[in-house]
């Protein structure tokens, strides 16, 4: 017990706040992500990125190096190629990222009063019984106008009557679908996206094709009416379940719409306040990139032999020599880091503004190195060097 109590004080004793940082900026990158696969219900990319970094961290841990050079360069051009195949999916996404984040005030989340319910119920009822095909959407979070096509904006009093209306064959809304947000029936005859599995739909008809698709892509709730059976179906997260009784109907339409008093709906609700599951995924990934390549590369030391620059000289001096003409600079770091630092990304410059003609020893500084942020400075020799600046000789 004491060996594990000393092994974890000496690993928190190594971890620093940037450690911290660093683990944190990647997660949030990692939770971003996992929201849009989900969104999008693009699961497939999920499965192909742990497939692809789990092979290049094997590559990389049992030192592979013909799958290493392989996968390096596909992963460095994946970002692209998955932004060109994804591009109307991550607009959707960004506008639900910077449209809906700005609304982050404290109130009631929206609910459906019981007026609207009850007409709703009547009205799905009638049409189930007289087999008149309807298709209605409850939308959730994600913002449904990148989504949909077509239709007309009502905006109005949600009422049975209005709703056998705009279902009726005679209607030219009837073949579409109606939204009903915030307990108005804001558009009809709205066209919807077909959801993409179609073999698993293959009995299923337009309506129900369009319901499942919506809901693929959002966060909706569905209600179909069948004009061949009658049945009353839902659709949620891109399935389709049957419903056997309007009350049913009433109740999953409820827990649907209705929660308690919560920062409001949109993308920083989504973020912050759900999706524990997703959190927790995405701090482990971010903790375990963190600790296989930056924290078990472990820290070493490195000198590199750094050539002096010097710079600033007045206009009619020049250098003549410099003693030693490179100093040797030795940083830390971690080692995976400094594996690809060379002399080329380490500078030594000393600025001799005021300096006159003869020779002057110059003392080195941390100041005068420049070096990249990841590593730290530990040691400069020889720290004082000779420069010997002259005149100009001017030729006619």
């Amino acid at each position: 017990m004491a060996y594990y109590q000393n092994y974890l004080s000496h690993f928190l004793s190594l971890i620093e706040l940037k450690d911290f940082l660093d683990v944190l900026i990647v997660a949030s990158l990692f939770y971003v992500a996992l929201i849009f696969i989900r969104q999008t219900r693009s699961y497939f990319i999920f499965y192909a990125i742990v497939l692809i970094s789990g092979i290049y961290f094997l590559s990389t841990k049992f030192d592979l190096g013909l799958t290493r050079q392989i996968f390096q360069p596909f992963l460095t051009f994946a970002i692209f190629f998955l932004a060109i195949i994804f591009q109307r999916d991550l607009r959707r996404f960004f506008d639900w990222f910077f449209i809906s984040g700005q609304k982050i005030v404290w109130e009631k989340k929206k609910t459906i009063s019981d007026e609207v319910s009850l007409a709703v119920m009547r009205a799905v009822d009638i049409m189930s019984k007289k087999k008149i095909g309807a298709l209605l959407v409850f939308p959730g979070d994600y913002p449904l106008d990148t989504l949909v096509e077509g239709g007309w904006l009502l905006d109005g009093k949600v009422s049975s009557p209005l709703l056998l209306s705009i279902f009726d064959t005679s209607s030219p809304g009837h073949d579409g679908a109606v939204i009903i947000d915030n307990n108005r029936l804001y558009r009809f005859g709205v066209h919807l996206p077909l959801a993409e599995n179609y073999q698993s739909f293959d009995k299923a008809g337009t309506r129900h094709r369009a319901g499942a698709g919506i809901t693929e892509r959002s966060d909706a709730l569905a209600v179909i009416v069948s004009e061949e059976r009658g049945d009353i179906s839902i659709a949620r997260d891109g399935k389709l379940q049957l419903i056997t009784s309007v009350d049913e109907l009433r109740v999953k339409i409820s827990d649907h719409i209705k929660v308690n008093t919560h920062l409001t709906t949109g993308f920083w609700h989504y973020f912050l306040a759900r999706n524990t599951w997703m959190k927790v995924v995405s701090v482990s990934l971010a903790f375990i990139f963190w600790f296989s390549y930056v924290f078990s590369g472990g820290t070493v030391t490195k000198t590199l032999s750094v050539p002096i620059e010097a710079r600033f000289i007045r206009e009619n001096l020049v250098v003549e020599q410099v003693s030693p003409q490179s100093i040797k600079v030795t940083v830390t770091g971690n080692e995976k880091d400094l594996r690809g630092l060379d002399s080329g990304q380490v500078k030594a410059i000393i600025d001799l503004p005021k300096a006159e003609a003869g020779w002057q020893d110059v003392q080195i500084k941390n100041d005068n190195i420049s070096y990249p942020a990841y590593v730290k400075l530990i040691k400069i020799d020889p720290q004082v060097v000779k420069i010997t600046l002259r005149s100009k000789v001017e030729r006619y």
